[in-house]
């Protein structure tokens, strides 16, 4: 069976590189939303997720840092809780990023549950599983309409 592949690349490929340049997840949304699952979906946008919140922390605490930069005892605390931030997301941006060219579904904890709230289920692309479900009982309702008549 061929993999299925949006804007001409293969899933785990896409969000590796979603993971390192955003706007790859953005594109693929904007051209391939059609083909994707709702699951695909949520890793897309809980990885735009997980970039602005860590965005919005290190820019807090450079700004904290910057503000408090003359006065000795504070700007070494806000250094450090800058350097610990960035420290702590890039190495679960590393993890993730990992995972995310290994083919592995996952779900980052705040950002998928916030995901979940933009993705609407409708939307999606039926999964095999659900696929093969409604066919059955499309033939079960069939069969059903010849033994009547």
């Amino acid at each position: 069976m061929e993999d299925k592949k949006i804007i001409g690349m293969k899933f785990n490929i896409l969000m590796g590189l979603h993971w390192i340049l955003f706007p790859f997840g953005i594109v693929a949304l904007a051209v391939d939303h059609d083909k994707m699952t709702r699951d695909e979906k949520l890793q897309i946008v809980q990885v735009f997720i997980f970039d602005a919140i860590g965005t919005i922390f290190s820019t807090a605490a450079a700004i904290l840092a910057t503000v408090f930069a003359f006065v000795p005892v504070l700007n070494v605390i806000f250094l450090i809780t800058e350097a610990a931030i960035g420290l702590f997301f890039f190495i679960l941006f590393l993890i993730y990023m990992i995972n995310a060219f290994m083919g592995n579904l996952y779900e980052v904890p705040v950002c998928y549950n916030m995901a979940k709230s933009f993705v609407k289920e409708d939307n999606s692309v039926k999964s095999d599983k659900d696929h093969d479900t409604e066919v059955k009982v499309d033939i079960v309702e069939e069969d059903d309409k010849k033994d009547n008549e």
